[in-house]
């Protein structure tokens, strides 16, 4: 079925042949604004246990997707098909602002190992004088994209079961997604079969479970093992499944991370990140997908994050000032602090 639909249906090798398939595809897209809050629920002499939790205002952009549960076909000729039966169903709309609106929430739970005690610690405050203890390790565990948005704006839900029918495939005839539902209900005939229609449908985000270890070598290397484990709601979109062994080398301004994976738990890919200062984040989780050199293709993938924050460094001559005076300046990612035997200097937090 997908070489015949990458070939526009013209297929000469499969002239005759009958084919029972099933299939299933989706895209969504949305944007979300929302808060965040972290609490350190419980922690001992060397020990700490966060809980933390992200719920998200969504606006739909798009939610797209075709299910054939039984696609059983004899292909004839160019562009024309004898269908036995097909039974499925689709859900579409114009991608668009605004298609949708509604709610998610991941939430997560982190347990930290730290290198020292901390006893009376307060990190990042200015009562403790923006103190930073790093982690020897740490383990988490997180709910991801649990919510959904429903799709109200030029929506079509359509479930079908057509038998015995001819069909003539024409792209050309497709523009827009009215027009391949129309196109359907022109070349189909459902035979007296009870159809199911409607005007709006749920669109589930890709929920996973995903579990991390991130250990700290104490000399700017760093060992995190991360595995994302989805599920698939009704027949829309499905997350990836991953596991994923990344060596990172972590500096003031300076990042670079190496990650292997496996991609459904059985396909192999090399990556490779690189961040700038505390702004700038660029990466691949597969390398061959941005050099060009690509034989069995599952994936492939580019990002970057831009962050632009606003606020005064501890290291600053007026917060160096102030912290002789004795008034804590506030705490952003490096801080002008406290190091061993109390000598002043940059620090990690």
């Amino acid at each position: 079925l997908f070489a015949l639909s990458l070939k526009n249906f013209n297929y000469p090798d499969y002239n005759g042949q009958h084919f029972v398939e099933n299939a299933y595809a989706s895209t969504i897209t949305w944007f979300e604004t929302g808060f965040s809050f972290g609490y350190m629920y419980k922690w001992t002499d060397d020990e700490t246990i966060d809980l933390g939790i992200n719920v998200k205002r969504l606006i739909g952009y798009n939610a797209t997707d075709v299910a054939l549960s039984k696609f059983d076909f004899i292909y004839n000729k160019k562009q024309d098909i004898s269908i036995n039966e097909v039974q499925g169903e689709y859900r579409m709309t114009q991608p668009a602002w605004g298609v949708g609106k509604g709610w998610g929430m991941d939430i997560g739970f982190n347990y930290q190992k730290k290198l020292g005690s901390i006893s009376g610690y307060r990190p990042n405050t200015k009562a403790d004088g923006c103190r930073h203890i790093d982690y020897k390790y740490k383990i988490g565990f997180s709910v991801l994209d649990v919510g959904a948005f429903k799709v109200t704006q030029n929506a079509i839900l359509q479930e079908f079961d057509y038998k015995n029918q001819p069909f003539k495939f024409d792209s050309s005839q497709i523009k827009s997604f009215k027009d391949a539902d129309n196109y359907i209900h022109t070349n189909l005939v459902n035979n007296g079969v009870q159809q199911v229609r409607g005007s709006s449908y749920r669109a589930w985000l890709p929920f996973a479970l995903s579990a991390q270890f991130d250990y700290n070598f104490e000399n700017n290397w760093f060992l995190n093992l991360t595995a994302v484990n989805s599920f698939k709601i009704s027949d829309q979109t499905k997350r990836i499944d991953v596991f994923a062994v990344t060596p990172r080398y972590e500096r003031k301004y300076f990042e670079v991370d190496f990650p292997v994976s496996l991609v459904d738990f059985r396909y192999p890919q090399m990556g490779i990140a690189f961040r700038f200062g505390n702004n700038f984040i660029i990466g691949t989780n597969r390398i061959s997908s941005v050099t060009g050199k690509i034989r069995d293709t599952y994936g492939g993938s580019i990002y970057f994050n831009l962050k632009i924050a606003f606020y005064r460094k501890c290291g600053s001559k007026s917060s160096k000032k102030r912290y002789k005076q004795g008034k804590r300046p506030s705490c952003p990612a490096y801080a002008w602090v406290d190091t061993v035997g109390n000598k002043k200097g940059w620090g990690r937090i």
